[in-house]
Formats: C-alpha cells, sequence, structure tokens
C-alpha cells in the first residue's frame, strides 16, 4: 500500500489512507468529532466514566483502504466497536458526535443491519475461525445473517493439494 494521506484522529492514532473514490461522494464510513467514554465501575462498585476518544473525525469513501495503528489503549479498538454496531447497542457509555454508514446513523441501525456491511477480522485470527481451512471458512454463511445455505463451496475455487 502506498499512502498517500496521513491524518491524527486521535491523540496517538493515525490512520493511513490509499485513496478510491474522489471526495464527492458519500462516505462509506464517517465518524464526525465523536467522543467516546465507556461506563465502568471502580473496586468498590462505584460507577465511572473511561474516556477513550476524544473528538475523532474520519471519512472512509468507497474504494478506500485504511490502516488503524497506534498504542495500546489510544482508541482503535473502540473506533472498531462503533463502526460495527457493538457501540452503543452492547458496551454502554457516553458517545457524542455522529457515526454514519452510508450516510445513515450507525445506532439507529441494528447489529444485523450493521453487519450486512460491516466485518471484524480479530488481532488474533485463530480465535475467530471455526473451520481448519480458509475455503471452508468463506463458504460458510456468516452466522450474522438469515443466509441460506447453499452449495456455496462448490462454487469457490480449490487449490490442489500438496
Amino acid at each position: 500500500m502506498n499512502a498517500v494521506e496521513t491524518n491524527r484522529t486521535n491523540a496517538d492514532m493515525t490512520t493511513a489512507v490509499q485513496p478510491g473514490a474522489p471526495a464527492s461522494v458519500v462516505p462509506s464510513l464517517e465518524l464526525r468529532d465523536v467522543s467516546f467514554a465507556y461506563r465502568v465501575t471502580d473496586e468498590n462498585g462505584t460507577p465511572l466514566l473511561r474516556t477513550a476518544l476524544v473528538n475523532c473525525s474520519l471519512a472512509v469513501r468507497p474504494g478506500e483502504f485504511i490502516v488503524l495503528t497506534g498504542n495500546s489503549g489510544c482508541g482503535k479498538t473502540t473506533v472498531c466497536r462503533l463502526v460495527n454496531g457493538l457501540i452503543p447497542h452492547y458496551f454502554e457509555g457516553e458517545l457524542s458526535g455522529d457515526v454514519l454508514l452510508g450516510g445513515k446513523p450507525a445506532a439507529a441501525q441494528s447489529i444485523y443491519e450493521t453487519a450486512r456491511s460491516v466485518g471484524s477480522v480479530f488481532q488474533n485470527p485463530r480465535s475467530q475461525f471455526f473451520n481448519v481451512d480458509t475455503t471452508s471458512e468463506l463458504a460458510s454463511p456468516p452466522k450474522t445473517r438469515d443466509a441460506i445455505r447453499t452449495s456455496s463451496a462448490a462454487r469457490l475455487p480449490r487449490r490442489p493439494s500438496a
């Protein structure tokens, strides 16, 4: 990847952007001045807010490829949770700003709807995959959709065994 633009999006997080669609196209993903603090409790059970993102803005247009990098705790996972709908549907906290998927508010979509256009890959892929080979993994219908099982495995080209 030949990154042509680097933007600071949070204190210690950087995005590298490979250009895709022109700037006039509606972004596939957009964060506008997003701040988020997780609702947690301390060792005594007292409710607290733990700030994760402050005034984060990002626009990803169709065809763009981005990479989020940064130190542990800088907000990369929080951005992913905002994009895949786990915030605000699963993780509680205080959210301000706009998270848009295809120009529509992400929080207004169910996780099911979001999963039709957003996917996440864990840092350790072995903890995510269920099959022993990639062809079988790709042929499995996504668990988040009501996909009808078809002969999708037969349509995927198979590599000869070594």
